[in-house]
């Protein structure tokens, strides 16, 4: 039986002067007020002379007052401002209680809150859940602010020798009067890889905090960074096990992860997008005795798979929405890039926010498949990239060469053919694997087969940008040896390409409609064994997410024709949506004035594939990143 756990959907954000200096009252609210959209049911302040708390609260149970934040603990020293749940705060509670604290509230806040009090941040050890939190000691006059270990929920912040400014979004930061400047840099990155990986973001001097880390701040200005969990250090510990082990150990967390996520007195949907993820989520939560409601997202073109979603539903007797693209719905990309903030350089997000949108009008809490991909090995670059190491480990070098030399003259339609992914490449697909299967580190193997642009490509579009190799990327491989290769790969895609891509889309999306988003297959459980399993659990010939497939397939949780059925990504394939041609809000902006005068853009190296006979599906991809982000400088005025 779940408890009637009292759910906010949150915005935290603040200021903490290393001076003396009191923080402006007004520059607080300011702050709160730009994340309204994040709680807006309840906001509230607190002030302590050169410490400024805000937070922005959607109530759905215990309204009382006390139950509010900023949050003060039993003996008055510390206040906290808390985004996220912590899932098994009940347990928590229970072993609190034991230690003789006593409770107010039915919150998981106060139980977050007192366990830091009582235990410091080694608390967050034992918490299971996504968060980001700032925790003030009015004592020791110290600010403590962290994150998850996934990096789930967004926390950003800006630092200078007079100050620290912290937010749930880059909004509050820019509302305490920070201004909005681009940092080329990570622009360079945000075009390439369609994300800004580590801790930089596109704007200048604001910054994200690392997953998994807390940052400690005295009045002198001193940070103490510590790290509270590594994914390296799981990535470095290989189980022994049998496979019928780990796929009943597999089990056993996913059963659990699910059950934790279901503890609200709110009732809670699931997305269904018909593949193995969402299906797997959806069956166990059905196993498990609950009744959620299916959303499903119908995509324009041959990958729509929401007739096989319905019907999967059907099947277990739960009701099935489904949200349908409209051709005017492009008019809320504008509105969907502010959301974003960090311009997302992929058409996904149209859809994504379609989907929360439509969720968020019946529902606060939902569940989604998103990070089984990055635990057990689903995308397509796993599996390429996994060959070639195979390959480099088996063949001379000579043999290598060639291989890559025969790769460069294959026609495109041959390697499409052959490839898994739905979309078409052309030869330019032909041509970055041959690159990958020739070059010397596993660091520029990942680079040719992740990027949107090659670097001569992003070079000529970005103006006055040159950067060097990103050194978050490069350093993470310094870790993994060649024996350990898959287990670099996966831990990267945790490190960068999850946090910075896929959960800020996920989060900015559907916080941007007050719904809250959990994410079963990140429970860090499930994230430390997978990657203490060796690759063979995974991947084996083109088969991908093994464990997964046989694990529901065995325990009858799926069908074996469910579990094993042909995985399709969810994309926007914009090449087959609009077949006679790119569209004309595309074109519009890219033809714009705006962008002909860019001091960021070279306006000419995006029109060069815009005017292109034929458009490949890369070319696509490329159009729909210079429009997002034209359309970002747009939005924030840069």
């Amino acid at each position: 039986m779940h408890s009637k756990k009292r759910h906010t959907v949150c915005g935290i954000a603040g200021q903490f002067n290393f001076s003396n200096s009191p923080v402006d009252s007004l520059k607080l609210n300011s702050m709160t007020q730009a994340l309204a959209h994040r709680g807006p049911d309840f906001h509230d302040t607190f002030l302590d002379h050169n410490l400024g708390l805000g937070h922005r609260r959607l109530s759905i149970l215990d309204l009382r007052e006390i139950a509010h934040q900023p949050m003060k603990s039993q003996s008055g020293r510390f206040v906290i401002v808390w985004n996220g749940e912590c899932y098994n705060y009940l347990e928590l509670r229970n072993d609190l209680e034991k230690s003789g604290i006593k409770f107010r509230t039915e919150s998981d806040t106060e139980v977050v809150l007192e366990g830091l009090a009582h235990y410091g941040s080694e608390f967050l050890q034992k918490a299971n859940g996504m968060f980001a939190f700032a925790l003030w000691d009015r004592q020791e006059r110290k600010l403590l602010i962290g994150r998850d270990r996934i990096g789930i929920k967004p926390l950003y912040y800006f630092r200078d020798a007079e100050k620290i400014i912290f937010g749930s979004e880059i909004k509050a930061i820019l509302a305490a009067g920070i201004e909005a400047k681009a940092e080329r840099d990570s622009l360079y990155w945000q075009i390439r890889l369609r994300y800004s990986p580590g801790e930089n973001t596109v704007f200048k001097e604001i910054f994200k905090v690392v997953p998994g880390t807390v940052m400690e701040f005295d009045t002198t200005g001193t940070c103490n960074h510590k790290t509270f969990w590594s994914l390296t250090n799981s990535a470095h510990q290989e189980l022994d096990l049998t496979e019928e082990d780990a796929q009943e150990h597999f089990t056993e967390l996913l059963l659990d992860s699910v059950n934790l996520r279901f503890r609200s007195h709110e009732k809670v949907a699931t997305f269904l997008s018909g593949g193995i993820d969402s299906s797997s989520i959806v069956a166990t939560s059905k196993k498990l005795g609950f009744q959620p409601e299916t959303y499903t997202m119908q995509v324009p073109g041959r990958l729509d798979e929401s007739k096989e979603a319905r019907l999967f539903s059907e099947s277990l007797g739960l009701n099935n929405h489904l949200v349908q693209f409209r051709e005017n719905d492009v008019d809320l990309l504008p509105k969907i890039i502010n959301s974003l903030e960090e311009p997302i350089c992929d058409s996904i997000i149209l859809p994504t926010y379609l989907l929360m949108q439509h969720t968020a009008q019946t529902h606060k809490v939902v569940l989604s498949g998103e990070g089984a991909d990055e635990i057990l090995g689903g995308y397509v670059h796993h599996l390429a990239l996994s060959k070639i190491n195979q390959w480099k480990s088996k063949f001379p070098r000579w043999m290598i060469n060639s291989g890559a030399s025969i790769l460069n003259n294959t026609p495109g339609w041959i390697l499409n053919q052959l490839s898994p992914y739905p979309s078409k490449f052309g030869s330019s697909a032909a041509n970055r694997l041959a690159s990958a299967l020739s070059s010397n580190t596993h660091w520029e193997q990942n680079l040719h087969l992740m990027s949107l642009f090659t670097h001569e490509e992003a070079s000529r579009f970005l103006r006055r940008s040159q950067p060097q190799p990103s050194g978050n990327l490069d350093k993470h491989w310094s870790h993994f040896k060649n024996h350990l290769f898959y287990s670099g790969l996966i831990s990267q895609d945790l490190k960068f390409w999850c946090p910075d891509y896929t959960l800020l889309r996920v989060d900015k999306l559907s916080m941007s409609q007050g719904l809250e988003v959990r994410v079963p297959f990140l429970d860090h459980r499930l994230v430390e064994f997978c990657l203490s399993l060796n690759p063979s659990y995974f991947i084996s010939g083109n088969q991908q997410k093994r464990l997964l497939a046989q694990s529901m397939g065995k325990t009858g949780i799926l069908s074996a024709e469910k579990a094993y059925r042909k995985k399709s990504p969810f994309i926007f394939p914009m090449d087959e949506m609009y077949p006679n041609g790119i569209p004309e809000f595309l074109q519009d902006t890219l033809r714009s004035k705006h962008f002909q005068e860019s001091d960021l853009f070279n306006s000419e190296a995006a029109l060069s594939i815009l005017e292109k006979p034929t458009i490949t599906a890369l070319d696509a991809k490329q159009i729909f990143s210079f429009y997002s982000l034209e359309t970002w400088s747009k939005e924030f005025s840069i």
